[in-house]
């Protein structure tokens, strides 16, 4: 009679190195949807580019859900790390658009922008930071917005109730970002 070799258990925790390679591949293709190359080389290398967007997000959904790292303490620490590089980011993007207004013109009108009372709520509710040129820096927005969801739902013990709010997610998605590109 044959016996039966055990049956390995998978190690949900374990570092999975072909997504992450994955994850490289599809944010050089989120490059190209952010460079206006010209012509017909354009259009494919932005189809590509959208491509890669939506493959990059569902990667990196799927591989940061592990039921360990959900922790309240383990979201504080994802949302405080991302907050930081976002800052950094946003301080970088802030001095690039000052140094481009100063030698192309345009500093009064940036300046303009900022005093705007309605700049800085736009900017932490809808992710607009069109005023540095710094639109593919939404995702980072959005990336926080979403630890702070996980943190509560975690927290008040509602993360089975989250997939019957996806739609609703879904919908305020679909009305910020058509608010963001009307106005």
């Amino acid at each position: 009679m044959e016996t039966l070799m055990p049956i390995k258990e998978i190690n949900v925790n374990k570092r999975n190195y072909t997504l992450d390679a994955l994850k490289f591949i599809f944010a050089l293709f989120v490059i190209l949807v952010h460079f206006p190359f010209q012509g017909e080389v354009g259009l494919i290398c932005s189809n590509i580019g959208i491509c890669g967007v939506i493959l990059f997000f569902l990667i990196s959904g799927y591989s940061s859900y592990n039921k360990d790292d959900i922790a309240s303490k383990n979201i504080l620490r994802r949302f405080k790390r991302n907050g930081i590089t976002l800052l950094i980011v946003v301080a970088i993007y802030i001095v690039y658009t000052i140094l481009e207004k100063l030698l192309y013109g345009g500093f009064n009108e940036f300046v303009q922008e900022l005093a705007d009372p309605w700049r800085f709520p736009r900017l932490i509710l809808l992710c607009d930071l069109s005023f540095i040129n710094g639109d593919p820096l939404w995702f980072m927005i959005a990336l926080l917005w979403s630890y702070i969801i996980l943190y509560f739902l975690h927290k008040y013990k509602v993360m089975k109730y989250a997939y019957y709010l996806l739609p609703v997610f879904i919908l305020s998605r679909v009305f910020v970002e058509c608010y963001v590109n009307t106005y």
